[in-house]
C-alpha cells in the first residue's frame, strides 16, 4: 500500500481517509484503528484536497470527522519536527 500511495501521489487529487482494524472496511476515526499515520500521512500528495469517510453515531453531527482532522493535523506536527 505505501508503495503505491508514493507512486500515485503525483497524479492524486483527492483521498477518502478512513481507519479501519483490518478485517473490513468498519470506517473508523482516524486514529482508532491500526494504519500507521504517520507512515501514511508522508506519502500523500499534500496538494490533495481530503474528506473523512468514517461512520458518523449522528448524521446531522460530525464530531468524528472533526475529531479525525484534529487527529492527523496532530500526525501532520509530528512530521514535521
Amino acid at each position: 500500500m505505501i508503495a503505491s500511495l508514493h507512486h500515485l501521489a503525483p497524479l492524486v487529487r483527492h483521498y477518502h481517509l478512513v481507519d479501519s482494524m483490518g478485517q473490513t472496511h468498519d470506517s473508523l476515526t482516524l486514529g482508532t484503528g491500526k494504519i500507521d499515520w504517520v507512515r501514511v500521512l508522508s506519502e500523500l500528495n499534500p496538494t490533495a484536497s481530503r474528506i473523512y469517510e468514517i461512520n458518523l453515531a449522528d448524521q446531522w453531527r460530525c464530531q468524528e470527522m472533526l475529531a479525525s482532522h484534529q487527529y492527523l493535523e496532530g500526525v501532520a506536527r509530528k512530521i514535521q519536527q
